[in-house]
This record gives C-alpha cells, structure tokens and sequence, in this order.
C-alpha cells in the first residue's frame, strides 16, 4: 500500500494550489484518495525523530518527516530528489 506524510501531502497541496489553482488542488486530492494512500499523521515520535534527521542533514524539515516516516514504516521512498542522496545510506529509495 502506498504511504504519504501528511506534512508532505500539505506541501504538495499547497504547492499544486498554488502553480495551478483551486481544481488541480482538488484533483490531486482526490486522485491520492482514489490510489489508495494510507495518510501517515504525525505524532510526537515522529516530530522528534524528524527533528533529529534535520538537525544531522542539510534536508528540508518536510524531506526529513518523509525519510523518518520511511525508516518508521521501513518503506521506501520513491523520489527524482536529490537531497535524497544525502540520507542514502538510511532507508530505500527508488530513484525516479
């Protein structure tokens, strides 16, 4: 089953809403619901473990929610980002 952050799934959110507006957001919305993404909420283990990865790498804060959801849910991220390359060594990735 497919994973999102949701801190994540809000960045992608807003960022769609704002390059290409209101029904794109809504589209993008509801195709993630249709694929079947389980939504990952964030809870207080993962701010920490977030906050940790951010505080060791040059990564957004919103990469190093995914990467601890990844290493959390031992899921891999699939990603054409190179920030990524960074962290390489802590969890799959799958290079698009």
């Amino acid at each position: 089953m497919p994973l999102i952050q949701i801190i994540n799934f809000g960045e992608i959110i807003y960022i769609t809403k704002k390059d290409f507006g209101e029904n794109a957001k809504l589209r993008v919305i509801r195709n993630v619901i249709q694929l079947g993404f389980r939504i990952i909420s964030v809870a207080d283990d993962l701010v920490y473990e977030a906050a940790e990865i951010k505080g060791s790498y040059a990564i957004s804060y919103a990469d190093a929610f995914l990467l601890a959801t990844a290493i959390q849910e031992k899921a891999t991220i699939v990603t054409g980002d190179p920030e990524f390359k960074k962290v390489i060594s802590l969890c799959q990735i799958e290079w698009v």
